[in-house]
């Protein structure tokens, strides 16, 4: 990510959730779309949890290892960034994740690692860069395990900048 966006203007530590509350897929990108409201990179949690799910339709954003990334481009995105909500219990998430792909499917799977990222509709492809960043750094066991291992928000938010800065 190092010659886009830093992590520190991606993500906010408002932006991080480490008890999402709902075990539903939907329910919990709504929750994540929120916190990007709330930071006020998001106008309307709901147009970009829609758009999000639009994608989500064409294929699931589950890449395996307990870790989805949903993300959307819309209107509705005043900037480009991130959200990173962690649930213990996991949350189910239709389709088969990427990395079983070719094995025998089993249907949904529970995800306990989201990343949501959210791009305005008529930005560059910066989604699509942080997106192969995330997927490239969450493919080492020891950055997920890390991940599922912090106690704060800010533990998070430097554990990401470390990690997906370099």
């Amino acid at each position: 990510m190092a010659d886009t966006a830093t992590v520190h203007e991606l993500i906010d530590v408002a932006a991080i959730d480490l008890t999402v509350e709902s075990a539903e897929r939907d329910e919990a990108i709504l929750a994540l779309a929120r916190r990007l409201q709330a930071t006020g990179r998001v106008t309307n949690a709901e147009a970009v949890t829609a758009a999000a799910l639009e994608r989500e339709a064409i294929g699931s954003t589950n890449v395996g290892f307990g870790v989805a990334i949903p993300h959307a481009k819309s209107e509705h995105v005043a900037r480009a960034g991130f959200a990173f909500g962690r649930r213990a219990g996991g949350i189910r998430w239709a389709g088969e994740a990427v990395a079983d792909a070719g094995g025998e499917s089993t249907g949904d799977h529970d995800v306990d690692l989201v990343f949501l990222i959210a791009s305005p509709a008529q930005a560059s492809d910066d989604h699509l860069r942080i997106l192969a960043t995330l997927a490239r750094a969450l493919m080492h066991e020891e950055f997920r395990d890390a991940l599922r291992g912090t106690s704060t928000a800010e533990e998070t938010l430097s554990l990401l900048a470390e990690r997906l800065s370099a």
